[in-house]
């Protein structure tokens, strides 16, 4: 098992079967030979006990250097390369309440009423409380609830 270099992957020729040439410095990190000669280089990892291949590009269009961050990158996660922007956290709902209070609220009221009203007032807060709590997950439909609101809305008189 050799590590994929520039002259390695030149010399890389077709035979009558594909093949593949597995990298010893970037495990999971293949490139990948076809019978008509065509190089593609590969992320081969696995996901839920399966052994999978995730696609990274023509051996052609891409320079080895590029092909490898790639794959280090789909491999070990956006922090294995040094140029991979930090992970955004979502606001929660708590926040978006105080940002339209401080930002919509506070600047109309009179000082004296800004001292006295509690802006967001204690249901409110219980609410977002409990919202942030039982935030959905990413991805799971289930806890969407179908776009239905967990009560009936009272009927408009």
């Amino acid at each position: 098992m050799p590590t994929i270099t520039e002259s390695l992957v030149r010399r890389a020729r077709a035979k009558e079967r594909e093949y593949e040439l597995s990298c010893s410095s970037l495990r999971g990190f293949v490139l990948r030979v076809l019978p008509s000669g065509k190089k593609v280089y590969y992320a081969r990892h696995k996901r839920r006990g399966r052994d999978t291949r995730e696609r990274i590009g023509p051996a052609d269009e891409l320079s080895l250097e590029v092909a490898r961050r790639r794959a280090a990158q789909i491999l070990h996660g956006p922090a294995a390369t040094p140029e991979a922007p930090a992970r955004r956290v979502s606001p929660r709902l708590r926040e978006f309440a105080a940002r339209f209070d401080r930002e919509h609220i506070e600047p109309y009221l009179k000082p004296k009423t800004r001292r006295q009203l509690d802006p967001m007032g204690q249901r409110g807060r219980r609410a977002a409380a409990r919202l942030d709590r039982d935030a959905p997950r990413r991805g799971a439909r289930a806890d969407l609830g179908h776009g239905r609101l967990p009560t009936p809305l009272p009927a408009t008189p």
